[in-house]
């Protein structure tokens, strides 16, 4: 598992059904790794994301991600031309 320690993570939206929560992410830090042919290292990013959260027995049993992909792939490329 990959750690975010030097992330924030603010929930600008949360909504509640019997079994299921969904919330909104607006997180910010920095990504290292690669982005293509390009190695990027510390480059600041912002992240966009929902996250649906399936419930059993009041444990998360499942989770699904949903990404701004467009607004990463653009921040990730200009960071490569940096």
């Amino acid at each position: 598992m990959r750690k975010f320690e030097d992330w924030q993570f603010r929930i600008t939206a949360l909504t509640e059904g019997e079994n299921t929560a969904m919330a909104e992410f607006d997180g910010s830090g920095y990504y290292t790794g690669r982005f293509g042919e390009r190695l990027i290292d510390r480059a600041p990013l912002r992240l966009l994301s929902v996250c649906l959260f399936r419930i059993k027995n009041d444990k998360i049993v499942f989770v699904r991600d949903y990404l701004g992909h467009r607004g990463v792939e653009k921040q990730m490329t200009q960071a490569a031309l940096i």
